[in-house]
């Protein structure tokens, strides 16, 4: 089994293979990760229509079959640890102390140091459709040798968006796959220090080859997840 340590994945700020010192503060706009936390409900189908009991009740000429039956379901919590769990299913490894990052329409996973493993061609966010308002300004400093922008002021947004998983593409750790997808709507917090935004959503498929439908929300730090700051 591979594992996460000492991986160091090249993105276009880190150069010649070396991890830059804090590569996700200087991340382009748009994409740059932050902490977010899941707060999903599972709902799997356990007993269905099972017989719980048979009674025969007798009259003079006649008797009654009384057939009770129960169905019943499995009902789990989904949070930021539980989908590492399930990334370590989908990817067939170990990822020790990861935190789950979002940045953008992707996903990241930081170990330890400054370690990063993009994860988004597995769990990832498809951007629909969003309306956003208030007001912000631009500040460009320039100089002969840099050049920077900062931004000031508060945007809010709302998007709509979908949360894919899928890793039918991977040979899994237990050899099942999971795929779902979840429909749903976030407030999101633009051009600030310190973007977040707060998905809320539902939908359904299968975690680990069994049929599954979620509900829940996600709460993150990083930039928004339709990519615009």
């Amino acid at each position: 089994m591979k594992t996460f340590l000492g991986l160091c994945v090249v993105f276009s700020i880190i150069s010649s293979g070396v991890c830059a010192e804090n590569p996700w503060d200087s991340w382009p706009p748009g994409s740059r990760p932050g902490a977010v936390r899941f707060n999903l409900t599972s709902y799997a189908q356990d007993d269905l229509q099972k017989v719980v009991s048979v009674k025969t009740n007798y009259h003079a000429s006649s008797w009654d079959v009384i057939t009770n039956y129960q169905s019943t379901l499995l009902r789990d919590r989904i949070q930021a640890n539980d989908m590492i769990a399930l990334l370590e299913n989908s990817f067939h490894t170990n990822f020790p102390e990861a935190r789950l990052l979002s940045g953008g329409h992707s996903f990241y996973l930081a170990g330890p140091g400054t370690n990063l493993f993009d994860v988004s061609s597995v769990l990832s966010w498809e951007f629909e459709s969003s309306v956003f308002t208030g007001r912000y300004r631009t500040i460009n400093t320039e100089t002969e040798l840099t050049n920077s922008v900062s931004m000031k002021g508060v945007s809010k947004g709302l998007a709509a968006l979908k949360l894919i998983y899928d890793d039918t593409a991977l040979d899994t750790t237990d050899g099942k796959h999971t795929v779902f997808r979840l429909s749903g709507t976030a407030s999101e917090n633009y051009y600030l220090a310190n973007p977040s935004f707060l998905f809320s959503g539902h939908g359904f498929g299968t975690v680990r080859g069994t049929n599954t439908i979620l509900k829940g929300t996600i709460k993150g730090s990083g930039d928004s997840p339709d990519g615009t700051y």
